[in-house]
C-alpha cells in the first residue's frame, strides 16, 4: 500500500495527488474509499500543517472493514487535545477548527438572531447564520469577543450528562483486562446510547414538571384578571 499511495520514506502523498486520484476513479472499490478517508482526514476532521495527507489516517486505511466501528468523534477530539497541549510549542494549530467554531458560536448571547436547538449542533447553522453571528460578534478593531457568553446552565444541552471520559472508565472497571479494545469500544457506544436515552427522558420530565403551574401563582394570576376586568 505505501508503494501505491507514494508513502515512501515516511513522506506523505499531496491531498492535491489524491484528489486527482478519486477524479480518475470512476468504480466504488478499496482505492476510492481508501482515498476519500486520506481527504476527508486531511482536510476536515484532522487537517495537518501542510498541505500532505495527515498521517493520521494511516491506521484506518489498512483495515476498511473496521472504518465503520471506529469512533471519529472521539479521534476529532483527541486530535484538538493534542494541539491544546502542543500549543505553546508551535505557532499553528492541527485539527478540526469548524468543530471549535460551533462550540465557540453556541456559547454566545445573541438576542437578535434565532438559534435552532437542533441535534446535532451542526445542524442548527447554516452559512448564513454563522456568518451573523461572526458579524454581531465582530469588534470595530476586527477581533471577536463583542457578545456576551452565555451562564454554564444556558449552555446548549448535550446528548447526555455523562462524559465519555467518565464512561470509559466505568467499562473498564467492569469488564476483564484482557478483554479487545474493539469489543470494550462496542461496551462503551451500547453504554452511551442508553445513558443518552435516560438523559432524554430526564429532560422531558424536568420540561413537563416545570410545565405545571403552581396553584397559588395560578390563582393569583386569576385574580389580577379579574381586577382589570372593567
Amino acid at each position: 500500500m505505501q508503494n501505491k499511495y507514494d508513502i515512501i520514506h515516511g513522506s506523505a502523498p499531496k491531498i492535491e495527488e489524491i484528489m486527482e486520484r478519486i477524479k480518475k476513479n470512476k468504480s466504488a472499490n478499496e482505492d476510492f474509499l481508501r482515498s476519500f478517508l486520506m481527504i476527508a482526514v486531511s482536510t476536515f476532521l484532522c487537517p495537518p500543517t501542510s498541505l500532505g495527507i495527515s498521517p493520521r489516517c494511516y491506521p484506518a486505511l489498512v483495515d476498511l472493514k473496521s472504518v465503520k466501528k471506529l469512533n471519529w468523534c472521539q479521534f476529532v477530539v483527541e486530535q484538538l487535545k493534542e494541539a491544546h497541549r502542543n500549543l505553546n510549542k508551535k505557532f499553528c494549530v492541527r485539527g478540526c477548527l469548524l468543530l471549535l467554531v460551533i462550540l465557540y458560536a453556541d456559547s454566545l448571547v445573541v438576542s437578535n438572531a434565532h438559534i435552532p436547538d437542533d441535534k446535532p449542533r451542526i445542524a442548527a447553522w447554516s452559512r448564513q447564520l454563522l456568518d451573523k453571528v461572526i458579524r454581531l460578534d465582530r469588534n470595530r478593531d476586527g477581533s471577536f469577543g463583542k457578545l456576551k457568553l452565555k451562564s454554564a446552565r444556558h449552555s446548549v444541552a448535550q446528548d447526555s450528562f455523562f462524559h465519555m471520559d467518565d464512561v470509559h472508565t466505568f467499562v473498564a472497571s467492569k469488564v476483564p483486562h484482557h478483554m479487545a479494545i474493539e469489543k470494550k469500544r462496542d461496551i462503551v457506544a451500547a453504554v452511551s446510547k442508553v445513558l443518552s436515552g435516560v438523559t432524554d427522558m430526564l429532560g422531558i420530565f424536568i420540561h413537563e414538571i416545570s410545565a405545571v403551574q403552581d396553584p397559588a401563582t395560578s390563582n393569583l394570576r386569576r385574580s389580577k384578571r379579574r381586577r382589570t376586568v372593567p
